[in-house]
């Protein structure tokens, strides 16, 4: 991504101006400031799910609005603020329609330290969850919506405040695993917590 004046203003009222920046391959940037400032606001930008703003964003070198969703979708992985679990197994709320072994559903949980929690379930990864992840805690939630993001394999991950409800010592965890695993995945992490944000090369505060 490469970022440059830009302002976004919704019913009169400014939400930011003049952000700048520039994200590489590998790199993560992080994204702080108050409730309200837009930095969610901000992810949509990047995502391409809205086009009325002031300035430029550039993937890969073409302004975002260029591309198809489709195109999007290819390349960036999204974790929202509210984690969305489907009425289905823990299996299949982390591979959705791709077809993805039992050994790497697995490697996937153990990547986001659920593992361990998902094996005392009599069905373990089989387990069938209601809508809204009702037998799951805030974190588990979370954990399972970035092992979901994780499976996707997309080159971009945009992490909007998904480890507010996990504890800092599991947190790390994640953390030292995603430097480790995807050295290759560009990451834009939104956070309120500093801790969150203390391996990116780049925070900018809205």
């Amino acid at each position: 991504y490469k970022v440059s004046n830009l302002s976004f203003k919704q019913e009169a009222q400014t939400k930011f101006t003049n952000v700048n920046f520039e994200i590489k391959k590998g790199q993560w940037l992080g994204v702080k400031g108050a409730i309200g400032s837009g930095k969610s606001t901000l992810m949509e930008l990047l995502l391409g799910l809205r086009d009325d703003y002031q300035g430029s964003i550039l993937l890969y070198g073409k302004e975002i609005s260029s591309y198809s969703m489709s195109e999007l979708r290819g390349s960036i992985s999204y974790v929202p603020q509210k984690n969305f679990l489907f009425a289905d197994t823990i299996k299949n709320n982390i591979a959705l329609s791709n077809d993805i072994s039992g050994d790497k559903i697995e490697d996937y949980l153990q990547q986001v330290d659920i593992k361990e929690d998902v094996s005392l379930f009599k069905n373990t990864y089989n387990t069938l969850l209601g809508e809204w992840g009702v037998n799951l805690s805030g974190g588990q939630k979370q954990r399972l919506s970035i092992a979901r993001a994780l499976a996707q394999n997309k080159n971009i991950l945009i992490l909007d405040d998904c480890l507010s409800a996990v504890d800092t010592v599991t947190e790390e965890k994640i953390l030292q695993m995603l430097k480790e695993k995807y050295k290759d995945t560009t990451i834009i992490w939104v956070a309120h917590r500093d801790s969150t944000l203390r391996y990116c090369e780049q925070v900018i505060e809205l």
